[in-house]
């Protein structure tokens, strides 16, 4: 098994990041411009609760040394300084959801393009990975820049994009999903580096 296939068969995190960004879409429709500090609090904890959980599959899946490994940690990091700025613009009482959400948008969205970088050598066709991505950095400029030009007013700003992003998060597990399902059939694909053994906790 490659690193790669291993690195396909965790898209589970992809559809259930896209089941939250549509959870969080919906309550944010019901959350005025004032009260969306309090919504600080479940963004924050979930992205450490991902950060943590990231570098736990990094160290446990991925052999010391290799992309994959490096990729995933830093993912990690960029997850847990986004969920510790989280709260702390709660106790600072700054309601700076949008700022902080697009911001990390655009950091998942640039992991996700180079994470589709690595598997595209080995399936061609993993587009939804890349595409993923790609609208993932726009949806997050998109939330930056609409703080300055107010194209799309309260709670439509926050709520639209997480909407779109989540559903297509959904179309690319399924996509993906079939890609790994036809894997399993024996379908060629190119070589790559073996995947180890599972190895004892590391996080070097």
């Amino acid at each position: 098994m490659t690193e790669g296939k291993r690195l396909m068969d965790s898209r589970e995190v992809m559809v259930l990041e896209g089941v939250a960004m549509l959870g969080l879409s919906a309550v944010a429709l019901c959350y005025p411009m004032e009260q969306r500090l309090s919504l600080l609090i479940p963004f924050g904890l979930l992205l450490g609760f991902s950060g943590i959980t990231r570098l736990i599959i990094s160290a446990w899946f991925f052999r010391r040394g290799s992309a994959w490994r490096q990729l995933v940690q830093q993912s990690a990091v960029a997850d847990l300084l986004s969920g510790g700025a989280a709260l702390v613009l709660l106790f600072q009482g700054s309601n700076q959801l949008v700022l902080l959400l697009g911001l990390w948008l655009v950091l998942s969205g640039y992991f996700q393009i180079r994470r589709y970088a690595y598997l595209r050598e080995q399936w061609p066709a993993c587009t939804p990975a890349g595409l993923t991505g790609i609208l993932s950095v726009s949806m997050g400029a998109f939330l930056l820049a609409n703080i300055q030009g107010q194209w799309l007013s309260a709670p439509l700003d926050l709520s639209l994009p997480l909407a779109l992003l989540g559903l297509f998060k959904i179309y690319a597990f399924i996509k993906l999903g079939q890609m790994r399902q036809r894997f399993s059939n024996g379908e060629p694909i190119a070589d790559q580096e073996p995947f180890p053994p599972y190895s004892p906790l590391n996080l070097n």
